[in-house]
């Protein structure tokens, strides 16, 4: 049934040079999740501002990814903060869920892995304690336990917090007797019932138009 071929896009947002190998982790554990991870990664060569192209990407995307662990990050001159602060700010103000994941503990990272400006420092603690408040955190101590936490947070956030995500074109044009009128309310009634087994969702269809 096309309306189970829904993929959804989720932006990956971190600091960067301290957490390439976590974000690949994470970008590979949502491929295999049928997910669209999408991130500056794909910056290069885009003919807009850099902060431009990143709220167009978390506006087009389902969900993000914050992952955080002893940097900062770099900071935007005219804001004073980081852009994956930037990041997360817009993404709670636009109602973009957002899974927290937060190195567990500073103390044991190495010194090239920390923030030894105080600055700096205190800037990463604040922020720190703002991912924490109102919402769930996910704290992880390797990348084997990250990959672990966010297979499984991904999965939670499409279960309870049901998005619209993206349906192949392709999939309406093999269903011709489907208009995309009666697709959106298909659509919205999995949203709906989001934890729906595939049985029913097709005994939705077979009842709605008919099953061979």
């Amino acid at each position: 049934v096309f309306l189970m071929n829904v993929k959804y896009q989720v932006f990956v947002s971190s600091t960067y040079t301290d957490l390439i190998d976590e974000r690949f982790a994470v970008i590979q554990c949502l491929l295999n999740n049928d997910c669209i991870p999408v991130g500056m990664e794909q910056f290069h060569g885009v003919p807009v501002s850099q902060w431009e192209y990143i709220t167009k990407m978390l506006d087009n995307s389902d969900y993000c990814v914050l992952i955080l662990a002893g940097k900062y990050g770099s900071i935007e001159e005219q804001s004073g903060i980081s852009y994956t602060e930037k990041e997360f700010d817009y993404a709670v103000t636009n109602g973009i869920s957002v899974i927290r994941l937060l190195f567990k503990d500073l103390d044991s990272l190495s010194v090239k892995q920390s923030e030894t400006d105080s600055t700096r420092r205190k800037k990463l603690i604040a922020f720190r304690e703002k991912i924490k408040r109102n919402s769930l955190v996910e704290f992880y101590d390797s990348i084997d336990d990250l990959k672990t936490k966010i297979a499984t947070a991904i999965n939670k956030a499409i279960k309870f917090c049901p998005r619209p995500g993206w349906i192949r074109r392709d999939s309406l044009d093999d269903n011709e007797h489907i208009t995309k009128k009666d697709a959106e309310k298909l659509f919205q009634k999995q949203l709906e019932a989001h934890i729906a087994s595939p049985e029913e969702i097709h005994a939705m269809l077979d009842k709605t138009f008919g099953g061979k």
